[in-house]
């Protein structure tokens, strides 16, 4: 990840929280690398690597759009959890991000110039 995307965003400002108010996080949870691909390409090859192909992983619309879902319902369960209500903010998005998964999945594949654009990315290496 680069460190501009909504899930990233989110996750820093709950860090920021975290910290503020002296709440555990796990160690390495959540982990952001603020590179972009092309900065990754070139760590990968001023360590005298060859960068072999680059497949957007996860493209901008399905990572969004899963924060979207994701990072509300997740913290209404909390927030309901606290106040004795039993909602089940990680299983709701499962069920909504099921049944938009496939429609994102779709404009990110038709959207490959956006794969340079804060998303997930695979990067194949070698010597």
């Amino acid at each position: 990840m680069t460190g501009r995307t909504l899930f990233e965003l989110a996750w820093r400002l709950d860090l920021k929280i975290a910290r503020a108010t002296g709440r555990y996080i796990r160690p390495g949870e959540p982990h952001l690398q603020r590179l972009s691909p092309a900065r990754w390409k070139s760590i990968i090859r001023d360590a005298g690597l060859s960068v072999r192909d680059h497949e957007m992983h996860i493209g901008v619309f399905a990572n969004n759009t899963a924060a979207l879902i994701q990072v509300p319902l997740t913290l209404a369960g909390r927030l309901l959890r606290k106040v004795g209500v039993n909602f089940d903010g990680v299983a709701a998005t499962e069920r909504i991000t099921q049944r938009t998964a496939p429609l994102m999945d779709a404009l990110d594949r038709r959207t490959r110039f956006l794969k340079d654009l804060y998303v997930w990315n695979l990067l194949v290496i070698s010597r």
